[in-house]
């Protein structure tokens, strides 16, 4: 960066401020909650900012993500088309979204627009910040959601939900039960014997079947109907293909 790279910035800011419509410092200053000094030494060629102050700088005039830098190094700075405007001022000010929300009455409709805004390819920073809305809006939505489920779907949620929580807890438990609990075949090799690692499977699966409560009032149908996040069950119920898939292995051993 050199001064008179500096001054450039100085001038094209104004400028660009002009054409924006602020023709004030006092009113692009208030904009940016700059000081006035602050402003008029920038514009000057005066003052040299840190990035978080370029990168606001950057929005208001509606130039791409690293056109101050651009400025700096003796390049030119990059206009936002008019989607890539409208959509990164929604994304990046929230609260400024009434519009883009305006006809999604459900939470998924939200969530959808926000997938539509990251596929446009704007700018890493935006994208970023759609991403973490999106995520936002799962988790503030999952209560919600899960009063809506049946007892046993409940259930299934929360033992996931338990198994997650002590993967975080103890990221190195899961290995070393593996490690610990493998069984020894006769061979004296180490390894195990594919039926057992199929039994040992199907055990596993038969933790997460749950077989409805009769007070609930839920019968096996509805049951199985709840969307499985932890084992992999199908939408509207059944066993998971990986189970089907194991359990014909095993008929095609016996027959042979």
């Amino acid at each position: 960066m050199t001064d008179d790279n500096l001054k450039r910035l100085g001038q094209l800011v104004q400028a660009r401020r002009i054409a924006q419509g602020w023709k004030t410092r006092e009113g692009f200053a208030d904009q940016l909650s700059f000081s006035y000094r602050v402003l008029t030494d920038l514009e000057n060629g005066n003052r040299k900012l840190g990035s978080a102050s370029y990168r606001e700088i950057e929005n208001k005039l509606e130039w791409r993500a690293g056109s101050v830098d651009k400025i700096l190094q003796g390049g030119d700075p990059e206009r936002l088309s008019d989607v890539d405007t409208r959509l990164r001022s929604q994304v990046i000010h929230p609260s400024k979204s009434v519009k883009l929300y305006a006809a999604a009455e459900e939470s998924e409709d939200v969530a959808r627009l926000l997938m539509d805004i990251i596929e446009n390819r704007i700018d890493d920073e935006t994208r970023a910040k759609a991403l973490d809305l999106f995520d936002d809006i799962t988790i503030r939505d999952f209560p919600a959601q899960f009063e809506k489920l049946s007892r046993q779907g409940k259930v299934r949620v929360a033992r996931y939900a338990g198994r997650v929580l002590l993967e975080e807890q103890n990221p190195t438990q899961e290995e070393d039960d593996d490690i610990s609990t493998e069984p020894t075949s006769a061979s004296g090799t180490g390894e195990t014997p594919e039926s057992q690692k199929n039994e040992a499977a199907d055990r596993r699966n038969e933790d997460d079947l749950i077989e409805p409560d009769p007070a609930s009032g839920v019968d096996a149908d509805d049951a199985q109907s709840d969307v499985d996040l932890a084992g992999g069950w199908r939408r509207g119920g059944g066993k998971s293909e990986g189970r089907l898939r194991r359990e014909q292995q095993d008929r095609d051993a016996e027959s042979e």
